[in-house]
């Protein structure tokens, strides 16, 4: 019994069905490149059109108004693409979606950690200072 083949509409936006891996990779490159020219299409219509300021921290250009509301538009459209994409992918692997839900509480975990480690002071231990590095080893 043949699958009847998925349509575009339901391989780009839809959670349920499967995909094999050569279809998973070809989808996930066309949507990034879209996605990709898109946002530079964007981008340099709202520098070239004004709208646009200077990032004080980056020094880049970032488009404002209503190219900045596009720009976030072709992002979650992105990342629901994405999340469709790879929620058919483990399907096809016989795992349930929320798989992705916990690797992303994961990853979110990992860099709350992060952050906290680095915005707390620096200060002297209960065994007194640190001592310092041997001689030759790396920094």
């Amino acid at each position: 019994m043949a699958a009847t083949p998925m349509s575009l509409t339901q391989l780009l936006f839809s959670f349920q069905g499967r995909i094999r891996r050569l279809h998973w990779w070809i989808a996930s490159l066309a949507v990034g490149a879209v996605s990709g020219i898109a946002t530079a299409i964007l981008e340099f219509a709202a520098k070239s059109s004004g709208a646009s300021v200077v990032g004080l921290d980056t020094q880049q250009f970032e488009p404002t108004g209503v190219f900045s509301i596009a720009v976030i538009a072709v992002s979650l459209v992105n990342s629901w693409i994405n999340f469709a994409l790879c929620i058919k992918r483990l399907h096809d692997r016989d795992r349930t979606g929320w798989w992705l839900v916990v690797q992303a509480l994961v990853v979110v975990l990992a860099a709350v950690m992060v952050i906290i480690a680095m915005a707390m002071p620096r200060s002297r231990c209960r065994f007194g200072m640190s001592l310092p590095a041997p001689q030759g080893s790396p920094p």
